[in-house]
């Protein structure tokens, strides 16, 4: 390899750095964003909650918050689709800088730095290795998760007679509505019924 070669993998392996660089800022803003909604929803939910806002769907009472968390569901996986969409991106950008390191390992002291950052994310914080993809995707698995519960917790009846029938009819819920707490239970092939404690 010539000075003239080494120079110009030296800029293209420069290039890729910062290529993954500002993938890495995109993903990070991506992410801030997200949780900054997760957290107004939530907010405008506990709002809503508090002053007993509801809506009128099909002839039934839904609180507006059930419906807030719905929406955050839908958000939440555009949210999941947009970051994979960059962290597959930044995962070619980091293949290629793999890639051209094991050529230039040979003449370059200290080339190698896509390569481990990959081995250390790959090994996960807990006993077992967790790659970026399993970890964007129970990242956003948990917040729709909390999502559906919170909207299930607060729907009133529509969605806690879904949830009844997916449980086999037998359920019990307790939530918060416009300052009162109402117990609903439910057996199969009854009504939910709810008492409204003083």
């Amino acid at each position: 390899m010539t000075d003239d070669d080494k120079r110009h993998a030296i800029e293209v392996w420069a290039k890729i750095i910062d290529t993954q660089r500002r993938f890495s800022e995109l993903l990070l803003q991506v992410r801030i964003r997200s949780l900054t909604m997760v957290a107004a929803i939530i907010g405008a939910a506990a709002w809503t909650l508090e002053k007993g806002t509801t809506v009128t769907i099909l002839s039934r009472q839904i609180n507006m918050s059930s419906l807030l968390f719905l929406a955050g569901i839908v958000i939440t996986v555009a949210f999941y689709i947009t970051e994979k969409g960059y962290i597959q991106l930044l995962i070619g950008a980091i293949k290629h800088g793999d890639d051209l390191e094991k050529q230039l390992e040979l003449h370059f002291i200290g080339i190698g730095l896509t390569g481990r950052i990959s081995q250390e994310s790959n090994k996960g914080a807990l006993l077992w290795s967790i790659t970026s993809k399993n970890r964007l995707r129970r990242l956003y698995f948990m917040i729709c998760l909390l999502f559906l519960i919170a909207a299930i917790g607060t729907s009133g009846s529509v969605l806690r007679d879904v949830a009844s029938n997916i449980l086999g009819g037998k359920a019990s819920f307790s939530t918060i509505s416009g300052g009162s707490l109402r117990d609903v239970s439910s057996a199969k092939g009854k009504e939910l019924t709810q008492v409204q404690r003083p």
